[in-house]
């Protein structure tokens, strides 16, 4: 039996919305639930913050993950409403937005870990123009850091 596909789009509103993990807590109901598709963005409507996400999958998992949204929300968070409704935009992969969010948050990480760990700034630096890391490698762009020792 084929089960039927669809997408939705759900606005999360309130005071304290960004900054708490919920696109990442939404992303990983995603994941549980085997989503097709899903990406989330923080958005500001006047002094209104909001997440706004969009999923594709199976009628049943949307069904959940409704009821998970509607019930379940990261601690520091402050909602006053969540919205549902059809859409007809584009969902990006949900395996593609999770490689994302990972390179954002190693990004965000990386130096916040080298300061716990007391690193002095020298043992960062540049990636030498040319400094290929196998043949035919270029290099990478001059303001890329690699560290100097294993952390």
């Amino acid at each position: 039996m084929v089960m039927d596909k669809m997408k939705l789009k759900i606005t999360i509103i309130g005071g304290n919305v960004h900054n708490v993990g919920y696109r990442y807590f939404l992303m990983n109901i995603a994941i549980n639930l085997g989503l097709d598709g899903f990406n989330a963005r923080n958005i500001m409507k006047g002094n209104e913050q909001q997440v706004v996400a969009l999923i594709e999958g199976e009628e049943e998992a949307i069904a959940e993950f409704k009821m998970l949204a509607e019930s379940q929300r990261p601690e520091h968070s402050l909602v006053s409403s969540i919205l549902f409704e059809d859409t007809n935009s584009k969902v990006m992969k949900t395996e593609k937005y999770a490689q994302i969010c990972t390179a954002v948050q190693l990004n965000k990480a990386i130096p916040l870990l080298l300061d716990e760990r007391g690193y002095p700034a020298g043992i960062r630096s540049p990636i030498p123009a040319g400094a290929g890391r196998y043949p035919g490698d270029k290099g990478a762009p001059g303001n890329v850091l690699i560290l100097k020792s294993i952390l």
